[in-house]
């Protein structure tokens, strides 16, 4: 097996050679591979050589004290736009994370007065493009209306606002190329490559449940 019973797969996605394999629920045979036809969970019987895929149960929609994993997509002096991606599910430690994707994409507004932080201009605080963790406060609205307002919560990915260079967490959030210190509401969890690069990834295909450590 090229991947590892267990893995995730989106559709279209190739699982293993077909050679000496069968293709089961959620997997069909093109050109000698086995590919997924649906986002899931990949399963092998090793007796009779069976491959399938287990399908994932999106949700819908967000609910009230959800957290969830977004994009800000405007920001102003004291409300921001953040698309919602993830919903996000925490283990025995909130750095162990199920992050799991919703059918489709929606918006949420943030205010000034849920930053957690005092700030003249909600804008000096979070920018455009950033990736953040948030709480839904209010579901039966759209957009629906989010909280960035303790330490678990804010900024996990982060551009310098100047050069555009992955900004790296210290103290503060740094760029490495202009030398600078950058102000943001930042998330004990910041890890630019990782929620960056899961949000790239979602975008253009379907979705799937990640796990994060």
């Amino acid at each position: 097996m090229s991947l590892e019973e267990g893995s995730m797969v989106f559709p279209g996605e190739i699982i293993t050679n077909a050679e000496g394999l069968k293709a089961g629920r959620g997997t069909v045979t093109i050109n000698g591979k086995l590919v997924s036809t649906i986002t899931g969970f990949v399963r092998f019987n090793k007796e009779t050589r069976l491959v399938w895929i287990d399908p994932i149960k999106q949700p819908i929609f967000p609910r009230r004290n959800d957290l969830v994993l977004g994009e800000v997509i405007s920001v102003g002096n004291s409300i921001a736009n953040v698309k919602i991606w993830f919903i996000i599910k925490i283990g025995k430690s909130p750095r162990n994370l199920k992050l799991i994707p919703l059918k489709k994409p929606f918006s949420a507004n943030l205010h000034i007065s849920q930053l957690g932080v005092r700030t003249e201009s909600l804008s000096k605080m979070i920018k455009t493009g950033d990736i953040l963790i948030s709480r839904i406060v209010m579901d039966y609205t759209l957009p629906v209306n989010i909280v960035i307002n303790d330490k678990l919560l804010g900024v996990v990915a982060a551009r310098c606002s100047t050069c555009g260079t992955p900004l790296i967490k210290k103290k503060e959030l740094f760029c490495p190329k202009c030398n600078k210190v950058e102000s943001r509401k930042v998330s004990e969890l910041y890890n630019y490559e990782k929620f960056m690069n899961l949000i790239k990834i979602h975008k253009p295909k379907r979705y799937l449940i990640v796990e994060l450590e």
